[in-house]
């Protein structure tokens, strides 16, 4: 009993100095302890072999874990997070597993990231009509979001000089953050959307530049309700989806203040940049089956080739207008659009491409005399005998300097238009930019059109409102009554 006794502490302390070693980490000196403590058995000589065959092959493999784990190691710059071959060898049973597993949450990061970038409403029909190649200067230059001017609150008269010059008020509400003006007469015939350009372009441009508020006059006399919301990053085409979605609630939510039917007749009209957005809200639009009615693109700037190629077919009537003299880089010509305007007409759809060709300055400065509180053609007169004193125009009127090809653009002649305005004791207090009156911003419009530039122009108007009438309920009732 002793002597068993012995043996059973002596196998205890063999046991706790193998235990030992083994939470210690020292994998050799447990197993050399573990082998002694079987070969003191009676069978223990044929174990220890058995037990040395599997400490080789054990050793073997845990060499070649310890390289595969060194080996695929990485780090994540990105999350910060560390992975390893052997966390994902226990998930995954080879190297195929694991590569397939890596690549599918590279795609789910990816989807994440269009989840940040888009509405969770984008469709893939939406997706898959951004399938073309765009011009790759197209988005370069642009921001990725524009803070407001001020901060506008909510209120249903926002343009004191557009009320004046109208009689209509705009209102003006938010639509998940960006801004939305419109009105609505008493009597809705159609319902046009107003798509701002890039660069310096917004919603509020429409109410407050010379060269446009006269069409909304127009439109609004002849029964129209306008709406203008703001781009949320100035119609790129990663927030297409997310400006269209805009779009859509601002018209339901005007619906709801207003009463107007939701079955009235959609027409949009666009300017420069805005017009690349406009082409593939037409065609999106045409996809789920509630086509525009007509459409109008002044100066279109940037829509692509392919575009212009393939979408003839889906297009409403459509009135396109381009400068004569414009040069800004990436703008859409005359040699690009007309193909364009006959594969429609092909179509037996209405479409016309006009061109605003450069003309002379003349007493009345193109419109400015004739809008309130400019001190009609007086004014104007002094206005371009300064002009011509300066060596802005010459005797017969033309345009003699080159003026900047784009807003922002640095003009190193523009001394020479300050000062021929300045010259003007009339002009000398109004301000550059103003929502509540005339301004010294319009001077340059009306160069920029009178020159056929990068400007949209106001002398369209009338084909404009002729072919939206054809087109409105006003249209439909007028071809009811013809028919008899």
């Amino acid at each position: 009993m002793v002597r068993r006794t012995r043996g059973g502490a002596k196998t205890l302390r063999s046991r706790g100095r193998w235990l030992q070693a083994l939470l210690g980490g020292r994998s050799h000196e447990a197993r050399a302890l573990k082998t002694r403590m079987v070969a003191g058995t009676p069978r223990g000589s044929e174990r220890a072999r058995s037990l040395r065959h599997k400490s080789s092959s054990l050793t073997a493999d845990a060499g070649r874990s310890a390289a595969r784990d060194q080996e695929c190691q990485f780090v994540s710059t990105e999350s910060k997070v560390r992975l390893t071959s052997c966390s994902l060898r226990r998930r995954v049973p080879n190297r195929v597993a694991c590569f397939r597993n890596l690549c599918l949450q590279l795609v789910l990061c990816a989807l994440a990231f269009l989840c940040l970038v888009a509405p969770t409403t984008v469709s893939c029909e939406a997706l898959g009509n951004e399938v073309e190649a765009p011009h790759p200067e197209a988005n370069a230059t642009l921001p990725v979001s524009l803070p407001e001017i001020m901060r506008i609150p909510d209120q249903d008269c926002v343009f004191p000089y557009f009320k004046e010059y109208t009689g209509a008020c705009v209102s003006h509400r938010y639509v998940n953050g960006q801004s939305l003006y419109y009105h609505v007469p008493k009597f809705v015939t159609g319902y046009v959307v107003l798509i701002h350009g890039a660069g310096v372009g917004r919603s509020e441009d429409w109410f407050v530049r010379i060269n446009r508020i006269p069409m909304m006059k127009r439109l609004i006399n002849d029964g129209f309700a306008v709406a203008a919301v703001q781009s949320v990053a100035q119609w790129t085409m990663l927030t297409r989806q997310r400006d269209l979605t805009n779009q859509d609630q601002a018209f339901w939510q005007i619906v709801r203040e207003t009463g107007m039917s939701p079955d009235v007749p959609v027409f949009a009209v666009c300017v420069s940049r805005g017009c690349q957005y406009q082409g593939w809200m037409a065609e999106t639009l045409w996809r789920q089956r509630r086509p525009l009615r007509a459409q109008y693109m002044s100066i279109p700037w940037g829509v692509t080739r392919q575009f212009l190629a393939r979408s003839a077919q889906r297009m409403p009537p459509t009135i396109v207008a381009i400068g004569e003299a414009d040069t800004v880089p990436m703008v859409n010509t005359r040699a690009q659009l007309q193909p364009w305007v006959d594969a429609m007409r092909a179509n037996g759809v209405e479409a016309n491409l006009y061109v605003n060709k450069a003309r002379n300055v003349d007493d009345c400065f193109h419109m400015l005399c004739r809008m309130p509180h400019t001190g009609g053609r007086e004014m104007t007169r002094e206005l371009v005998q300064e002009m011509r004193s300066q060596g802005v125009i010459d005797e017969e009127g033309r345009i003699i300097i080159p003026l900047p090809a784009m807003q922002g653009v640095e003009n190193p002649y523009e001394r020479l238009i300050v000062d021929a305005y300045m010259g003007v004791n009339y002009l000398r207090d109004w301000p550059v930019f103003s929502f509540a009156g005339p301004m010294i911003d319009w001077i340059y419009q009306e160069l920029s059109e009178l020159q056929g530039g990068h400007r949209h122009t106001s002398d369209f108007d009338t084909a404009v409102l002729n072919t939206f009438l054809r087109h409105s309920k006003y249209g439909e009732i007028s071809a009811m009554a013809a028919r008899g």
